[in-house]
């Protein structure tokens, strides 16, 4: 048997609208071209709303791959998330990537002819934070990356209090707890928390013989019929098997 009770608690995220202005102003970016030869560039004529990042294409006689990056460094006193959209339109067979100091995460394959999104991260004050568009042969078109929508925010944390008989199963990361305990799932700048109760249920059951009728004590009740009768109270369930006679 399985009683839950819920209670909720949610600490509001209050959000900064940043775009590419102030601390994120295109003036505060730089470009840096790690392609050797390359044409990279940015074209900040749509900021504060948005920015397009084109890597490069140039022409070289052999093969060869290279990258380029769009980076700022995170200012003093930022602390919390960092979300923006992307657009990224592959002409040839680019990737793009963010990177957060020095580690790339892959956001698009060299097969994605185009791709959207929307990016939520957590960051420090003194990160290295951009984007980078990989130039794997020089030939066909470059990687173009339009950048909007770029907002920072504190992050938000949801608590879930529930108490449960025997086992829980929790629709946030699909796991069934059978141990009281604190359970946090972080996904980007949210965090999930559940503060988890399991009272195992424990059943009692009396067997009574009564002329005509019964009083039974744990509910009040008069009983003039044989029968099984319960009460469940949370996790605890009363049984009552009676003989009337």
């Amino acid at each position: 048997m399985k009683l839950i009770f819920t209670f909720f608690s949610l600490v509001c995220v209050f959000f900064a609208k940043a775009q590419f202005s102030g601390d994120f102003d295109p003036s505060n970016w730089s470009l840096v071209q790690n392609t050797a030869g390359g044409n990279a560039s940015v074209d900040a004529s749509g900021a504060p709303g948005s920015i397009v990042f084109t890597g490069s294409d140039s022409f070289s006689p052999t093969f060869f791959m290279g990258y380029d990056d769009y980076q700022i460094t995170l200012p003093n006193g930022f602390s919390g998330c960092l979300t923006f959209d992307y657009n990224f339109q592959n002409f040839d067979i680019e990737q793009f990537y963010y990177v957060v100091n020095g580690q790339e995460t892959l956001v698009t394959n060299g097969f994605d002819a185009f791709a959207s999104g929307t990016i939520t991260l957590s960051l420090n004050a003194g990160d290295v934070f951009g984007f980078r568009i990989y130039n794997y042969d020089n030939c066909c078109g470059p990687g173009i990356l339009t950048v909007s929508n770029i907002f920072t925010s504190t992050p938000s944390t949801n608590t879930t209090t529930e108490v449960a008989c025997d086992s829980y199963t929790w629709a946030v990361d699909g796991q069934t707890y059978t141990t009281s305990g604190v359970y946090t799932v972080t996904n980007g700048c949210a965090t999930e928390v559940l503060d988890l109760t399991i009272t195992p249920s424990t059943t009692n059951t009396t067997t009574e013989v009564a002329c005509d009728s019964y009083t039974w004590a744990v509910d009040g009740q008069t009983y003039t019929t044989s029968g099984i009768y319960t009460v469940t109270n949370g996790c605890a369930t009363e049984v009552l098997d009676l003989t009337i006679t």
